[in-house]
């Protein structure tokens, strides 16, 4: 058999072809269903069995009460792209019951909307949302919160932190579709973060803003400068690392180590953890 030059077939591709000739190949795997097994093991989600989280519900709920998101995607030069974006939980977009789609939206100006919609023209394109709790359920675990004494001094610092990596694909939408899901995916973003923030108000209670609210034309024009985003999502994990592979009194010490410090959220998590 003729030896490959694989040099040659490097330059004469291109990095940014063959990145692009791989993606093309995943995209015959788009249609997996929900959490679908796979032996692949590369690209996950890092979490050791003390914290992994594998409870679907707990994941959804996660989902549910996350704030800013991070979507990542490789666009049409290879160049890996990372974009912050607001997400929710849209049950009107899934084919099933079984399936889970995530709606968010970005400016057409922001060029990350001009990748997506440019991938989005030869199907759905392969992403990774990642999920943090809001408030940030994260903070610098200190070795000061340890018993260093009885540890003979062998202790060091760490990070406890609660996440959700979503994979799957993305879809673009437009109001010039005539479908209705862009409308659809901003009243969903709406009603949720107008609710979030009236929780926090002293008292509760106040006026829960609606796009409806707002003059249908001037709607209407402001969805022309934005893109909806449907996000059907093959595989779901997560993790949650609160020292659960410490001993209970030094999970009770970090506890009070992160309250003290100011990191209530995860303060929280960890005692609610032991």
């Amino acid at each position: 058999m003729k030896k490959i030059d694989w040099t040659a077939f490097t330059v004469g591709l291109g990095f940014g072809g063959i990145i692009a000739s791989i993606l093309m190949s995943l995209r015959s795997r788009a249609n997996l269903p929900y959490a679908a097994a796979s032996n692949d093991n590369k690209n996950k989600l890092y979490a050791p069995p003390a914290f992994r989280v594998t409870d679907r519900e707990k994941l959804f709920e996660s989902i549910r009460t996350s704030g800013l998101a991070i979507l990542t995607f490789v666009d049409r030069a290879g160049v890996m792209r990372a974009v912050h974006l607001p997400t929710v939980i849209m049950p009107t977009l899934s084919d099933d019951e079984s399936s889970l789609v995530i709606g968010a939206h970005l400016a057409r100006a922001n060029q990350n909307a001009q990748e997506l919609l440019y991938s989005s023209s030869a199907g759905p394109t392969q992403a990774l949302l990642i999920f943090q709790l809001t408030p940030p359920h994260e903070g610098y675990v200190s070795a000061n919160f340890y018993d260093k004494e009885a540890a003979g001094g062998r202790v060091v610092p760490t990070w406890d932190y609660t996440t959700v990596h979503a994979r799957g694909t993305i879809t673009t939408h437009s109001s010039e579709d005539g479908d209705g899901k862009l409308l659809q995916i901003l009243n969903a973003l709406t009603n949720k973060f107008e609710a979030q923030a009236i929780a926090k108000k002293p008292g509760g209670g106040g006026h829960l803003w609606k796009v409806a609210d707002a003059p249908a034309e001037y709607v209407n024009q402001h969805m022309k400068s934005i893109i909806g985003l449907s996000f059907k999502v093959s595989s779901l994990e997560g993790a949650d690392k609160l020292s659960q592979n410490k001993s209970v009194e030094t999970r009770q010490r970090v506890a009070a180590g992160l309250r003290n410090s100011g990191s209530i959220a995860v303060a929280e998590a960890v005692a609610l953890a032991i």
